[in-house]
């Protein structure tokens, strides 16, 4: 009776291991796939940029976009597409996708002329993305509140002219080693 029992012990902490193997396997692949998944939506949206706040008659179509990005920031650029997302008509985002690297860049650099305005460009960003990027500036306002002089960048926060970046797996900031990268 005792060598039954040892052996059905045996034979189900072996296949106990075994689950936990693949288990182990299917979850790295999950892993894997999220990352492709992310690599792509980020690879799709490399080109795109977000306009918030514009009056609908500038949100109308891709000529009158481009129109109001050569006005206010001052610039010749060339746009691909044009769509608006959301459902509430008076806080619809347009997204803007560029003809290239070259003229979303440009875009991204001469937006601060939009200062003091209630319209905003930012990047498209994926939904990992947005989520780093609202948890960093849950932390900026905190530190604000502190007294400290913060400014929220892509993954990464200025705090006091110190660069600390986004760490993914430690979901917190840290210091920025300059020398290492």
């Amino acid at each position: 009776m005792r060598e039954e029992f040892r052996l059905l012990k045996e034979e189900w902490e072996e296949k106990a291991n075994i689950w936990k193997e693949e288990k182990t396997h299917l979850q790295n692949r999950i892993t894997k796939l999220e990352e492709n998944l992310e690599r792509q939506e980020k690879e799709k949206k490399k080109l795109n940029i977000v306009i918030k706040g514009l009056d609908d008659a500038n949100k109308e179509n891709k000529e009158t976009v481009q129109k109001w990005i050569e006005e206010k920031l001052e610039i010749q650029t060339k746009i691909e597409q044009v769509f608006t997302v959301g459902k509430d008509k008076n806080k619809q985002a347009v997204i803007v996708k560029m003809h290239n690297w070259e003229a979303k860049k440009e875009i991204m650099q001469q937006k601060k002329r939009l200062y003091g305005t209630k319209v905003y460009i930012e990047n498209d960003l994926t939904l990992k993305e947005r989520a780093t990027q609202i948890k960093l500036k849950e932390i900026a306002d905190k530190l604000k509140e502190e007294g400290k002089r913060v400014k929220i960048g892509y993954k990464k926060l200025i705090i006091n002219n110190v660069i600390h970046i986004w760490d993914e797996g430690k979901e917190m900031i840290k210091i920025h080693d300059s020398k290492n990268g």
